[in-house]
């Protein structure tokens, strides 16, 4: 029984001893990890963020990649021509097609022979 016991205690501070190396190397990593977050943070402006945000909005942009000024132009220039071709159409021009309700049928009169 004596044996059982000191080989628990033996277990026991082996399992301490690598819960503090865990620790150390675990406070380590946190420590570098934040440090370059930290480095990260202050290696850029507010200013060199506003000037980011100003060229997103009103830069040069692509075909593929515009500017958001570029973007709101052509939703504008979209809607006012999708409104124009609206005002040209019939009235009826949006109606959904009911076979039911819109078949046209000659009117055939039935007479008695």
């Amino acid at each position: 029984m004596p044996s059982d016991v000191a080989a628990k205690n033996a277990e026991d501070k082996k399992q301490e001893l690598a819960d503090q190396l865990k620790r150390s190397v675990a406070n380590a990593y946190a420590f570098v990890v934040g440090q370059e977050t930290t480095e990260s943070f202050s290696a850029i402006t507010f200013e060199e963020l506003l000037d980011q945000q100003i060229g997103r909005i009103e830069g040069p942009g692509t075909n593929i990649r515009p500017n958001v000024l570029d973007k709101i132009k052509k939703v504008k220039n979209d809607i006012v021509s999708a409104a124009t071709e609206i005002k040209k159409q019939p009235p009826d021009f949006f109606k959904r097609h009911d076979d039911q309700e819109d078949a046209i049928t000659a009117s055939v009169q039935v007479t008695e022979a």
